[in-house]
């Protein structure tokens, strides 16, 4: 991700305590914004801002759940150079995956909405009842419903900071997907 910040205005959704956020700064950023709907973690991004000897002018955080904030910057019609949208899971269990696809969708629809032309979209879940086909699906369905066409620069999963064990696929949870749109 760091060489798509340089010079760039960032949005990290559920940005917590800002690891993104401090990523895009160390990298150049011109200015990151970092929403979650907790304050207290938008403190410790901050705090994690200063740490680094960034610009405290260069970040913003916002305590608001992040649909109302998309909605919001959707009708004033702002726009990020790179938009990053990594939410809690949305499917603590199998009965949940219809509800949590449709949550999905509907909020990378809204982040892809925000994403300036020729910019980045990084998309991100850490539900393990989401696979990986049904990750790409979503993603899909949510930057054509943005009526955005979606060149997928980076597909990416668990690190090795997050080792799961050979016998138990389901527990490879994280998926993290790079676009570029038009």
């Amino acid at each position: 991700m760091q060489a798509f910040h340089r010079g760039s205005r960032v949005l990290n959704l559920f940005g917590y305590t800002g690891g993104f956020s401090i990523y895009a700064g160390l990298a150049g950023a011109s200015h990151v914004t970092t929403v979650d709907v907790a304050e207290a973690a938008l403190g410790a991004a901050d705090s994690n801002w200063q740490l680094n000897d960034l610009n405290p002018r260069q970040h913003e955080g916002i305590a608001m759940d992040a649909f109302e904030f998309l909605d919001r910057a959707v009708a004033a019609k702002e726009q990020w150079d790179v938009v990053i949208c990594d939410p809690p899971s949305f499917a603590p269990n199998k009965a949940s995956v219809p509800k949590a696809q449709a949550s999905y969708e509907r909020l990378f629809q809204k982040a892809a909405a925000v994403t300036s032309s020729g910019g980045v979209l990084a998309l991100a879940s850490c539900s393990s009842h989401i696979n990986f086909p049904m990750f790409h699906q979503i993603c899909d369905a949510a930057t054509s419903k943005a009526r955005r066409a979606a060149t997928v620069v980076g597909v990416h999963g668990q690190p090795a900071d997050h080792p799961y064990p050979a016998a138990c696929p389901e527990l490879r949870y994280l998926k993290f997907i790079t676009h570029i749109l038009d």
